[in-house]
């Protein structure tokens, strides 16, 4: 009977090590997220600092290499979209892998303030009588107008950006 059970002990560890090669049994993990905001291309992300992963457009993503249980992660942009210039910025990006997979790493990318490819949207107002002038952006960035001259949005658009103005409120009290 004792040498029942070795045999049996043998094969069961003989077993489990052939379901771990076949890819049966697995403790390998994936890491990815969600991006937003993307409106241009050349997005690139790295994990750890070498393994990349190109982003074309919104929505999930994930690394194609599979990391061990108990290994971290260290997401980071290696390069910014570009046409137009964006800044994508990284929001749970760093952790250790426990025993599944992670969805949980953010990815935001805006307009980039400091780039020369933002720019102001400017006009100028003629013909203004009486007060309450609301100009728009967008249906958003709204600007109040209280007198004839130049004015410019508050908010920068990026190159490539389509902007819509539009009266908002008309003028009242005219003379």
């Amino acid at each position: 009977m004792k040498k029942l059970n070795n045999r049996l002990t043998r094969l069961s560890g003989l077993i489990t090590i052939l379901l771990l090669m076949s890819g049966c049994v697995s403790n390998a993990y994936k890491v990815g997220g969600t991006v937003s905001g993307l409106l241009g291309s050349g997005l690139i992300l790295q994990n750890n600092g070498k393994d990349k992963l190109t982003i074309s457009a919104n929505g999930s993503f994930q690394f194609p290499k599979s990391y061990s249980d108990n290994e971290s992660y260290n997401v980071t942009v290696l390069a910014q979209p570009s046409d137009p210039n964006q800044i994508c910025t990284v929001t749970n990006g760093q952790g250790l892998l426990e025993g599944t997979d992670t969805k949980s790493v953010i990815i935001d990318c805006g307009p980039n303030q400091d780039d020369p490819s933002t720019y102001p949207l400017s006009g100028t107002v003629s013909g203004l009588e009486g007060t309450g002038l609301v100009l728009q952006n967008n249906n958003g960035d709204d600007l109040e107008i209280d007198a004839n001259g130049d004015f410019t949005f508050p908010t920068a658009l990026a190159d490539g950006s389509n902007y819509s103005v539009s009266v908002l409120a008309h003028p009242q009290n005219l003379s």
